[in-house]
């Protein structure tokens, strides 16, 4: 009996890496009170949850400064 999932090619996962500004950008974007964190994620083509690691990585970069 064949494996099949041993025949099948392996899919290189690509991580992305995202400029200073462009999280700028999009957390910018995230301060208008009439704009979700899903909507400006999709409107940028991110996941949300990667907008909201950026929010807290932000967040615990000024306590630190603090």
């Amino acid at each position: 009996m064949t494996d099949t999932l041993s025949t099948l090619p392996t899919v290189k996962k690509i991580r992305r890496h995202y400029s200073l500004e462009f999280k700028q950008q999009v957390l910018s974007a995230c301060e208008d009170p009439n704009t979700s964190i899903a909507q400006v994620a999709r409107d940028y083509g991110i996941n949300a949850n990667q907008i909201q690691n950026w929010k807290r990585q932000l967040k615990k970069r000024h306590a630190s400064q603090a």
